[in-house]
């Protein structure tokens, strides 16, 4: 009997310290980096080609406009992402300054993921920075994005890795 209680009072304090994580820290960010061996015009068309994304978003299944013109400020895409499930999100272009900065806001049944590609010319390269803010959409969630961080920065940054492969690799011609 003292067993059960024991384990009571410890599952209760776990799950008050990973509740106290979501209220103590709601959001949070982070940015990968990665330098490509190509120039700020070819890494932008790469990065907005859908039929070459499955190459380096693990995953990817579509990209479809849903309203708005596509490329510019305020359209809305579905994003659909198929790993272990199927998972559909919301995409809204926020801002976009063509080769230099896209800005996005996703979401979906998890979270609210704004992010940003930022790319510069840096010694005969480009330089590709991406800068995310996760919020959890609600409180466990928040909890348990918090205990991922590290997970997400790291999937964020295979990413860049792939992305790169892609366009030093990748069959696309450009001037």
């Amino acid at each position: 009997m003292k067993m059960i209680k024991y384990l009571g009072i410890v599952v209760t304090i776990l799950l008050a310290v990973l509740i106290s994580l979501g209220l103590a820290i709601p959001s949070f960010e982070y940015t990968s980096v990665v330098s490509i061996n190509a120039s700020p015009g070819k890494c932008w068309a790469v990065l907005h080609d859908t039929s070459r994304m499955k190459k380096w978003v693990s995953g990817f299944e579509r990209l479809t406009l849903k309203s708005g013109n596509h490329f510019q400020a305020g359209a809305v895409y579905e994003l659909i992402i198929r790993q272990k499930e199927r998972y559909v999100m919301r995409e809204v272009m926020k801002e976009i300054k063509a080769p230099e900065l896209a800005s996005f806001e996703l979401t979906n049944d998890v979270l609210r993921s704004e992010y940003d590609f930022m790319l510069a010319p840096k010694d005969s390269k480009t330089e590709i920075t991406a800068h995310y803010s996760i919020t959890g959409n609600n409180l466990m969630w928040k909890s348990i994005l918090v205990l991922s961080k590290s997970y997400l920065q790291d999937e964020a940054q295979t990413q860049l890795d792939l992305l790169k492969i892609e366009i030093e690799t990748g069959d696309l011609e450009f001037d």
